[in-house]
């Protein structure tokens, strides 16, 4: 079974995180299938970066997170930097952020490639669901970060689950347009979770920034922050909340002269 194999892996101890590490990159596994036929292994070759992957995290977090600075210090390939996103997601410590920051600062252009920019979302996803310090040990590097890492951060928090996320994404308004779209969808999809939080101080911060913001801000608005319950507590500017109600389908027997489903005569 799989879990006795991660047992095993994991007895190895914190020495063996390189060798993890290279499993987790598949560079190791490639050195493997030259001595032995996959057929003699214990689990498909294709499953030895997943079980590396969760032995990674077992391991002692410190001693491994210092490996992987130093081991992709100066550059490193964009799959070095996928696996190594994913064990800080595994590892789901705030303690990782710093290091989370610097690879997607060095990603640059590659952080809109589909794979590596899932794996950031994820990882961050699960470092903010498991450590209940994350959110706050995030606000700091997240206003200082680039505006594209700023615009990835607000997938992460569209999706962690957790309502304090609401205040970090309101704070990044008004920063740059595309920053502006990102956090409002963000707010849209946690508001349908948590719409009774779409309260004064994100609604104060939102508001302003769509009265200053651009057409394509104001455009999505309505669509957007009323999905996430924001026109209740007056989010948007009255003109959005307007065509809202007017692009707004008819119920069925609301009218004053429709008669209500079910009635009797």
């Amino acid at each position: 079974p799989e879990d006795v194999l991660v047992r095993r892996l994991t007895a190895l101890g914190s020495g063996a995180g390189p060798a993890l590490f290279g499993l987790v990159t598949g560079e190791a596994v490639d050195e493997l299938l030259v001595d032995e036929a996959p057929e003699a292994w214990l689990c498909p070759p294709d499953r030895i970066g997943e079980l590396a992957l969760a032995a990674l995290a077992t391991l002692p977090q410190v001693p491994l997170r210092e490996f992987l600075a130093a081991r992709l210090a100066g550059g490193a390939e964009r799959d070095m930097r996928i696996a190594a996103l994913r064990v800080l997601g595994r590892q789901g410590s705030s303690e990782g952020l710093a290091l989370y920051f610097e690879l997607c600062a060095a990603s640059g252009d590659e952080l809109d490639q589909r794979s590596l920019r899932l794996s950031a979302v994820e990882a961050l996803a699960a470092i903010l669901a498991t450590d209940g310090q994350a959110l706050r040990a995030l606000e700091s590097p997240l206003l200082d970060a680039p505006t594209p890492v700023q615009r990835l951060v607000s997938e992460a928090l569209a999706t962690c689950g957790r309502s304090e996320a609401m205040g970090l994404l309101s704070k990044l308004f008004g920063r740059d347009p595309e920053l502006d779209l990102a956090a409002l969808e963000g707010l849209a999809r946690l508001g349908e979770r948590f719409p009774w939080l779409v309260g004064d101080p994100v609604a104060v911060r939102l508001r302003k920034a769509l009265e200053r913001g651009s057409a394509s801000l104001r455009a999505v608005a309505p669509g957007g922050a009323c999905r996430g319950g924001a026109s209740r507590v007056g989010l948007l500017p009255a003109r959005c909340q307007v065509e809202s109600r007017r692009a707004a389908p008819p119920v069925v027997g609301s009218g004053p002269a429709g008669p209500r489903r079910g009635a009797t005569g």
